[in-house]
């Protein structure tokens, strides 16, 4: 835990390198990171809140599903899934559209998780393995490993012990190259 007197101090780190960004949304993002990096996700939630009706006109939809997503990851700590699962859809759909691989397996492995917590499980191994596809289209290991191992998750929790041990092997496998 971060000690409460530099907290201040962190929440206002100024954004550095906008590349073609919007600088005050810059800054935002980084201070909800910190907001939520130390449990503040009420605050969070209220600037990512805000940065959401900087977008809501249409001037910049990219920024707009990345920004629900955020929200979507607060609104899931705090344990409003299904506001959070409506939040991932709506992002998730954006980045669909766009053909924008890495924004649609960051979006679909949190509707695979959030389907997950909400006990849907044949529907989050859906979504888990488009993050899966997603993920190896564009070779980021993390985001493999992430999906391999929620699938892996999946088929223990439905007593698929040997697709899930598959999954656990492989993500295993990916941890020693990361």
């Amino acid at each position: 835990m971060i000690p409460h007197r530099y907290i201040p101090r962190l929440l206002w780190v100024a954004a550095s390198n906008a590349k073609g960004g919007w600088y005050p949304y810059g800054v935002m993002l980084r201070k909800q990171s910190v907001l939520e990096l130390v449990g503040r996700w009420d605050e969070a939630e209220t600037m990512l809140g805000r940065a959401m009706t900087m977008f809501e006109d249409g001037t910049d939809l990219q920024k707009l599903a990345d920004t629900r997503n955020s929200l979507g990851v607060i609104l899931l700590k705090k344990g409003r899934l299904y506001e959070a699962l409506e939040l991932y859809r709506r992002a998730h759909d954006y980045h669909v559209a766009n053909n924008d691989p890495e924004g649609t397996a960051r979006t679909a492995g949190n509707i695979g998780m959030a389907l997950w917590m909400t006990g849907e499980r044949d529907q989050a191994v859906k979504y888990f393995r488009q993050a899966l596809e997603m993920s190896r289209a564009i070779g980021d290991l993390r985001y493999i490993s992430r999906a391999v191992g929620n699938i892996g998750n999946v088929c223990a929790m439905q007593g698929r012990w040997e697709e899930a041990e598959e999954n656990y092997l492989e993500k295993i496998k990916l941890a020693e190259q990361i």
